[in-house]
């Protein structure tokens, strides 16, 4: 099926991929060349109505204009203290609907500087979405080279100009479920998924003496989340990329810390697959090892673990099966180019002077491999094409005359449903 994503009543529409923010080189995300950009990193996208790949435009819904935000910048929070909580979040608070930088006391960049998150206040809301920012993975030279190792408050400024008010944080858009929620937005920069918990580690080939510590920002982040938001009734974990990674190794620390608040988790672009030729056992094993995620993983979930290093994917079912009553969303394209770059790593028995990006065939039979392990409070949502991090096409983005938005809405309200290029 020829398809395409088609405009909404304006020029060509300019999506800045989630992972990158705005900032960085363009690229044609339907070209395998781009493939070369480095890990989890597809830069600036501009998508026009037909070089999109494979989207069936289907229906249409205004998302608004992306206007950029003023971005003010708090005093440094000191995670340790919950009872400060509530004065931590005040110049928040102060300017609702406008997205604060907050610095945390204690977390940490892999390059060792101060890491924070930013914050929309919505007073009286409902919800409250916790987002998770993509941005690459650090293994080596080349990609920890693209990778942020820092962030602050004049990166979330770049980040707020261009996606702060789009997609689901586009508070004009009646097709947005969660609209009208305070959102959080939980910085990248530890180059590990958000799900590192080591220190001073030398990265073969690359930097030195970096912090993996995104697992452990996390908590410190949650716990000052869950201590200002405790009124609000339902929680979106959501997050594209690195970001969509995030959401599946943190969902248990942050499901927790809420209870019994309900906590819906969206993955954008950041699946585990199950089969070898996607997702080579050894890669998983040299993340696992570098990054420290086995400390990041519930110690319940003992297929999680093995000595060759493979399956990782087995945290999408234990979560499911963890938290019945919970519901749980992966959204990808079939032939996401970023992620197969993030496999290809994997390939030729992890030889990094031999990687190439594996196959959109290997790709998409690990993608559905995926879903046929997973229990039933589990949806996806799959479009053919290379695109990546396709939660920032939420306003016209349809497959097989289901559009995103609409599967998105379905999610929230509880019920779930997997979606597929016919």
């Amino acid at each position: 099926m020829r398809a395409r994503y088609e405009l909404i009543g304006l020029a060509p529409l300019i999506v800045c991929v989630v992972v990158g923010g705005c900032g960085g080189g363009g690229q044609n995300p339907t070209d395998a060349s781009a493939a070369d950009a480095g890990i989890l990193d597809a830069g600036g996208l501009d998508v026009g109505a037909e070089d999109a790949g494979d989207v069936d435009a289907g229906e249409r819904s205004d998302a608004g204009d992306a206007n950029a935000r003023d971005v003010s910048e708090a005093g440094t929070a000191d995670a340790g203290d919950s009872g400060r909580s509530a004065h931590i979040f005040d110049p928040a608070a102060a300017n609702p609907g406008v997205w604060t930088w907050i610095p945390i006391e204690g977390a940490h960049c892999r390059d060792g500087s101060q890491a924070g998150l930013g914050l929309r206040i919505r007073p009286g809301s409902p919800g409250l979405i916790i987002f998770m920012h993509g941005g690459g993975g650090c293994l080596d030279a080349t990609s920890c080279a693209q990778n942020r190792a820092s962030f602050g408050g004049a990166d979330l400024a770049d980040w707020a100009a261009g996606l702060g008010d789009n997609h689901i944080f586009n508070p004009d858009n009646v097709m947005n479920p969660v609209r009208n929620w305070n959102a959080a937005f939980i910085a990248y920069c530890t180059g590990d998924l958000h799900g590192g918990t080591r220190t001073g580690v030398n990265v073969p080939g690359g930097p030195r003496n970096q912090s993996f510590v995104g697992h452990l920002n996390m908590a410190r982040m949650t716990a000052l989340l869950r201590d200002y938001f405790r009124g609000v009734d339902h929680v979106l974990l959501a997050g594209s990329s690195a970001g969509g990674f995030g959401t599946v190794l943190n969902y248990v620390q942050v499901t927790e810390a809420f209870a019994p608040t309900r906590v819906t988790l969206l993955d954008d672009s950041g699946p585990f697959a199950p089969t070898d030729q996607a997702f080579a056992p050894c890669l998983q094993r040299q993340i696992r090892d570098l990054w420290g995620l086995d400390a990041a993983l519930p110690a319940a979930c003992t297929a999680c673990f093995s000595a060759t290093g493979d399956g990782l994917s087995n945290l999408f079912p234990y979560l499911g099966n963890t938290y019945p009553l919970a519901r749980f969303g992966l959204v990808s394209t079939t032939g996401d180019v970023v992620i197969r770059t993030f496999y290809g790593y994997g390939r030729n028995a992890c030889d990094p002077a031999l990687a190439l990006p594996v196959t959109v065939d290997d790709y998409t039979t690990g993608l559905f491999a995926l879903r046929s392990i997973l229990p039933s409070n589990w949806g996806t949502y799959y479009s053919s094409g290379s695109l990546h991090a396709i939660l920032a096409l939420f306003p016209v983005l349809s497959v097989n005359g289901v559009t995103l938005s609409a599967w998105t809405n379905e999610l929230v309200a509880g019920r779930v449903s997997h979606v597929a290029p016919p």
